[in-house]
């Protein structure tokens, strides 16, 4: 492992040398406010920016003559679209969530720059952070030609909270109390508390509103059915979605005919479609191909991504992973820069404290120590637990996680811990991984964290979708119960301050890393936007031929 360790650091310091930024600005899909070039995110070690290439969001060159590619060939990241349903516990996964935003829309949409931003809904109100008032646009039409109004918002949270949950949109629909169409085009939420993240909540693209009438017609493919910018019109599960543009979208046309996304898992084939024109952008690759594109004047060459932290969770419900001496031997026995370079190569991003938080997410608690590996006292806390020498089953998915358990397997065996790797693929991980029906021990997996703050409820709450350890504690619970109630800020940054030291203090969830997407275009390529939290919004990609 030290050998390509080594090998993998010297790539780290190339990519570090790269040539960054000249960020850009522009109006943001549907003609808003000023967005981005770009999200900022931090190279390996955690101090400068990262490589960025200028016109992420730039408009299209307004050159009549100027030709733009009819059709783009997308491959999509790590994480296979199994189904297209927002309200299927399989029906999660990053790139499935890019989808969502393609055909559906939400009430609002939110921007890393300019907040939250009209969609469905053309303005809102609220006078006590509990009742909300969405005002909805009257001329938005699904694709099978309905017209939609404030009765398809009232159908979509009643569906999603008569179901049995276990999907993220779940965990946000459940926190409201009822939903009423005052009239065709006003919508009253009443939620459950006090709540000012709501806005946030509502904007994340699961949160898409769904068609009643078509759902009924097809329970399968009319769930393809949304207002969006895009129609789905063919997909295979884990193979491929086939999109093509609404010329009868309410807001801003994209000039991209259709996309095709595809999920090709074996990272050199990647490589090889990208190089001879099968894919136009491809949004994960190898680290060791990354050079072939870094400087290559015929690519665009991007990092997205890099929010997210991805940790090792220990599941409670399992009898040993309750023994705090035995949750100490494993923090202890770890080597987080050791795990993050061989896991992540040329893409590694180091921890700088211990807080599992979204790097750049407000009220993070940069004050939680990054505990270093000392075997040593790994072992004295070994030796006090309740460990027999069992075998520990580690389940995770996707290349980097693989390889990041490998890493854990390797370092917790130095002490005498056996682990077991069960390889899965995602959706096989959120079967396994359930709230009410855990099968496994250990996990490695990203917190899915968001841009806001209010993800970590997703991630800790009791009963959350996302909350993989299992973590159950007093304290806990009845922060994440009243911190949306909370308006003063010092005092809402201290609640969620102690919250992540809680977190820490049990060890069940132990951060590894944050990571970087590499992402190849060919040249031309603009009109994207990559969030630093990953979830990406296709809607405006664009390819400049010629």
């Amino acid at each position: 492992m030290k050998k390509a360790i080594a090998i993998v650091l010297g790539l780290v310091m190339c990519l570090s040398l790269l040539a960054a930024c000249n960020n850009t600005t522009s109006d943001s899909p549907g003609g808003s406010a000023p967005a981005p070039g770009g999200s900022t995110n931090q190279t390996p070690g955690g101090s400068a920016p990262a490589p960025t290439t200028p016109g992420l969001e730039a408009p299209p060159p307004e050159d009549p003559a100027v030709q733009f590619a009819e059709h783009i060939e997308v491959i999509i990241d790590a994480t296979p679209i199994s189904v297209l349903c927002p309200m299927a516990p399989a029906g999660t996964g990053m790139s499935t969530n890019w989808t969502y935003g393609m055909y559906y829309d939400t009430l609002v949409r939110y921007h890393e720059t300019d907040g939250i931003v009209p969609s469905l809904a053309h303005s809102w109100e609220t006078s006590d952070s509990q009742t909300y008032t969405f005002h909805l646009r009257d001329d938005v039409y699904w694709h099978n030609g309905d017209k939609f109004t404030a009765h398809d918002v009232v159908y979509t949270w009643d569906a999603a909270v008569s179901s049995t949950g276990g999907f993220p949109c779940w965990d946000y629909w459940m926190r409201i109390e009822s939903a009423t169409a005052l009239n065709d085009y006003t919508v009253q939420f009443v939620a459950k508390t006090v709540n000012v993240d709501f806005y946030y909540g509502m904007s994340l693209m699961y949160m898409g509103i769904v068609n009643e009438r078509a759902i009924n017609a097809d329970p399968e493919k009319g769930w393809w059915i949304g207002t969006g910018a895009y129609k789905v019109v063919d997909f295979s599960s884990r193979d491929f979605v086939s999109l093509v543009r609404n010329d009868e979208y309410w807001g801003e046309i994209p000039i991209t005919k259709s996309q095709n996304w595809r999920f090709i898992p074996e990272m050199t084939t990647r490589t090889i479609m990208i190089q001879n024109g099968e894919a136009d952008i491809c949004f994960e690759l190898p680290e060791g191909d990354l050079d072939m594109f870094s400087n290559n004047p015929d690519f665009v060459f991007l990092l997205g991504g890099g929010l997210n932290p991805f940790s090792l969770q220990l599941v409670q419900d399992v009898p040993i992973m309750r023994d705090p001496n035995f949750r100490q031997a494993v923090l202890h026995a770890l080597d987080r820069d050791e795990v993050s370079l061989f896991a992540n190569g040329a893409l590694a991003r180091f921890l700088t404290d211990g807080a599992v938080w979204g790097s750049t997410t407000p009220h993070r608690n940069t004050n939680i120590p990054l505990i270093q590996e000392d075997l040593a006292k790994a072992r004295e806390f070994l030796d006090a637990s309740s460990y027999n020498g069992e075998e520990i089953e580690l389940t995770t998915a996707l290349g980097y996680n693989i390889r990041a358990a490998e890493a854990v397997q390797q370092q917790l065996g130095r002490i005498g811990i056996k682990v077991a790797i069960n390889q899965v693929d995602t959706a096989g991980f959120t079967s396994l991984t359930q709230w009410t029906d855990n099968k496994t021990q250990m996990v490695i997996w990203s917190n899915l964290l968001g841009a806001s703050p209010f993800g970590f409820l997703n991630n800790f709450g009791p009963g959350a979708v996302h909350n993989r350890s299992k973590l159950v504690d007093d304290e806990l619970g009845e922060l994440l119960r009243n911190i949306p109630t909370i308006t003063d800020e010092a005092t809402r940054d201290a609640a969620w301050k102690r919250a992540q030291e809680i977190v820490f203090e049990y060890t069940t969830c132990i951060p590894l890393f944050h990571r970087s997407n590499a992402i190849v275009g060919r040249a031309g390529t603009g009109g994207l936007y990559l969030p630093a939290s990953g979830l990406n919004d296709l809607r405006y990609l664009y390819i400049v031929e010629g």
